[in-house]
């Protein structure tokens, strides 16, 4: 080979490189904007909650429901539904008391499938029976399977176990056997345009008696009171999130939130 041919080749393999390192940093430069983005967009969210919850919590200060109960015809008007505005953003809001929910940890099985026949009023797919027994075999503390329920073996493709004790978090009924997303939560739209949150998170809870946090700041657990369930619509969104809002001893504060839809 010549010497024309061999600077030639060390050329083309310089080229190489340099495209090789060049195409790397675009792809990672995009990545990491992506990230960012995402990251930002998580944190705005965010803050628009936070913002939220203040403002909800002097909506019910000036209400008159900023006390250990939430009733009358104000609470009526909030758990039915209606619109804020924070920020010039519009939003649809609805509330639950968190304390006026079925309490899922300390059912039986007589209780648990009364309150499941109320909530699938409207579904002919559902088999309560079914649902009742992998509900019951997640909570209970043996490995003795119901007639209709799920234990270790059954959620071996899954990858993890059922728990054999009391659920730690609403969400948590979405891991157990035979629970399907839309069994979690749907909406139905009325002839009149109104809607209606269904299936088994607007209508359970884990948190009856509070749910409590570790203060970093105080070294304590705190146990939030008056928990209530935020659901949230932005205007001219088909999105609903779902907020938890406690109270201390202050206003209401933002536990946590989750998207739904």
């Amino acid at each position: 080979m010549n010497r024309r041919g061999s600077v030639l080749i060390f050329l083309l393999l310089i080229t190489g490189v340099i495209s090789f390192f060049l195409m790397n940093s675009i792809y990672y430069a995009k990545l990491n904007q992506e990230i960012c983005y995402n990251y930002s967009n998580k944190l705005l969210f965010s803050n628009d909650f936070k913002k939220l919850t203040i403002v909800f919590s002097e909506l019910i200060t000036k209400s008159g429901l900023y006390n250990d109960y939430f009733e009358g015809d104000t609470l009526k008007r909030l758990q039915e539904g209606t619109n804020i505005v924070v920020d010039k953003k519009e939003y649809f809001v609805m509330i639950q008391p968190e304390a006026g929910l079925f309490d899922i940890n300390a059912s039986n099985e007589e209780s648990l499938k009364n309150k499941l026949n109320e909530v699938f009023t409207d579904r002919s797919d559902i088999n309560i029976d079914e649902i009742a027994d992998c509900i019951l075999d997640w909570i209970d503390p043996d490995d003795i399977k119901r007639a209709n329920g799920a234990e270790k073996d059954d959620y071996e493709k899954f990858g993890y176990s059922p728990a054999n004790s009391n659920l730690k978090d609403v969400f948590e009924i979405r891991k157990i056997k035979n629970i399907k997303e839309r069994d979690f939560f749907y909406i139905i739209k009325n002839d009149n345009n109104s809607i209606e949150y269904k299936g088994l998170l607007p209508l359970f809870t884990t948190y009856k008696s509070g749910y409590t946090r570790f203060n970093v700041a105080s070294n304590k657990k705190e146990t939030y009171k008056n928990i209530l369930r935020l659901y949230l619509r932005p205007a001219n969104s088909d999105n609903v999130y779902i907020l938890f809002l406690g109270r201390l001893k202050g206003p209401f504060e933002l536990i946590k939130w989750k998207k739904l839809i």
